[in-house]
């Protein structure tokens, strides 16, 4: 905002008539960038108000409402919502939660490293590991689905899937504006949040506190992100059943519309 003011203000060094464009923006922009240097060296190097460490204080009340079951429940609602509109659910409402959420995982994750107890649990590591574990169930139906258009697309968009790309799946089945596969996209998430809280409160499940990347495969993210704990990758592979049994009485409903749209189309032709 110093920036453009002084330049608004013309609050900058004039060249003659005949410089270069080029040359007359670098002196241009000098005095409203020693403006902006000498306004945050008063601020953090005379003043020595830490504005970094006092935006995130404003926020620490929210780590604990944060860490809680029923915060995650909310997360997991309003993303699937979102996707199943069209619009990217988690990089939608990563800002906001994100406000507290990185804190959550960097103090776990330091925790970690000195060998203490993690404070935190449902983090966005939680979700990403146990929730967030890709649409491989649904694309195994659409793979084994005797129907075409159906096979096709669980054939293209099973390497995605297997490192957690689920756009080809919500856009080209789709799950997006569908009501029909909107229900289990959304309750299979549910139900994995409230079965992993429940393996968290009877000490089967450890909580996720390594970032790893988010194409790693499921299973493999989940090891890693615990620490190398076998029950986290097995709790995804446990999910992926689950979640194939939620998705199938729709999926099959799903097959018998593709016959009446196929037969629509014939008619029309």
């Amino acid at each position: 905002e110093i920036f453009p003011f002084c330049l608004r203000k013309k609050v900058t060094i004039k060249m003659p008539e005949g410089v270069p464009p080029m040359v007359v923006s670098v002196f241009a922009g000098l005095i409203p960038s020693i403006f902006v240097v000498v306004f945050w060296w008063t601020i953090g190097g005379v003043l020595k108000i830490n504005i970094a460490q006092i935006i995130t204080g404003l926020f620490t009340p929210l780590l604990q409402v944060g860490d809680s079951p029923a915060t995650s429940m909310i997360i997991v609602v309003i993303d699937r919502i979102l996707w199943s509109v069209g619009i990217h659910g988690s990089n939608t409402i990563s800002p906001i939660t994100g406000t507290f959420m990185t804190q959550m995982v960097a103090a776990n994750q330091a925790a970690f490293a000195a060998g203490t107890p993690l404070p935190y649990t449902y983090t966005s590591l939680f979700l990403d590991n146990y929730v967030w574990t890709s649409v491989v169930p649904l694309v195994i139906l659409l793979i084994i689905s005797k129907k075409p258009r159906l096979r096709g697309l669980g054939v293209l968009s099973a390497p995605g899937s297997a490192f957690n790309i689920a756009e080809p799946v919500i856009f080209g089945l789709p799950i997006m504006l569908n009501p029909l596969m909107a229900i289990p996209f959304i309750l299979s998430a549910v139900v994995l949040l409230i079965l992993s809280v429940i393996g968290v409160w009877l000490n089967i499940l450890p909580t996720p506190v390594l970032s790893i990347p988010w194409i790693t495969p499921a299973p493999i993210k989940a090891f890693l992100s615990t620490g190398g704990r076998w029950e986290a990758a097995a709790f995804v592979l446990f999910g992926w059943l689950v979640s194939f049994g939620i998705y199938y009485p729709f999926f099959k409903i799903l097959e018998k519309n593709e016959d009446l749209n196929m037969e629509s189309v014939s008619e029309l032709e």
